[in-house]
């Protein structure tokens, strides 16, 4: 009679009619930091602040806008501003992105807003970052030239001529040259660059 004890469990089994157990996956989204204040920035001068976005859930992400609640009060900035995909991947290349805020105050105010992303993320659709900054005085540059011409008068070929020009900061920051640049005639040249160049409050370079 044991010999039919297998098959009669076989057949109870078959006939259960219980559905697979599925498991729902999803995304998640992880950004870092959550909220950032920029401190005190000089008026019309900016900084800028980079949000690492990971997708640590088991689905692809959608961000589907990126954008400030208060429309960024005319002094913040971000980018991108168009949909990111982030898919979930063991290759940790390939699952985040990078967000850039910029903050440039016009006014000694304080700024608060709120960085927005909406996403398909299960149960929390809409991330808020909060975002605040504030105008302030401080250590700026002013660049002034002895002279905004150069004539270099009558030169007969090929004999050539040099005119140095004094560049000076007069104000009480730091000044940078980024780049020189000459246009126009190419008979006229710039002997060196001062690219990187920085000069002290209340000094002079020749150029």
């Amino acid at each position: 009679m044991n010999r039919f004890a297998p098959l009669f469990f076989l057949a109870s089994l078959a006939c259960t009619g219980e559905d697979p157990i599925i498991n729902q996956l999803y995304p998640e989204l992880t950004i870092s930091p959550l909220e950032y204040d920029f401190g005190e920035v000089v008026v019309d001068y900016t900084e800028t602040v980079t949000f690492e976005v990971i997708n640590t859930g088991r689905a692809p992400l959608d961000i589907s806008s990126i954008t400030f609640a208060d429309g960024g009060l005319g002094v913040y900035t971000v980018e991108p501003v168009e949909i990111l995909d982030l898919p979930w991947r063991d290759d940790e290349d390939q699952n985040r992105a990078e967000i850039t805020v910029s903050f440039t105050p016009s006014t000694y105010l304080g700024y608060i807003d709120m960085l927005l992303l909406e996403t398909n993320e299960e149960g929390n659709p809409t991330t808020e970052i909060p975002i605040t900054g504030l105008g302030g005085d401080g250590p700026t540059p002013d660049i002034d030239l002895d002279s905004l011409t150069v004539d270099f008068g009558e030169v007969i070929p090929p004999q050539s001529s040099v005119v140095a020009v004094e560049i000076r900061n007069v104000g009480d920051g730091p000044l940078t040259i980024d780049r020189t640049e000459q246009h126009e005639s190419g008979d006229f040249i710039i002997p060196f660059s001062l690219g990187g160049t920085v000069i002290a409050p209340g000094n002079s370079y020749p150029l």
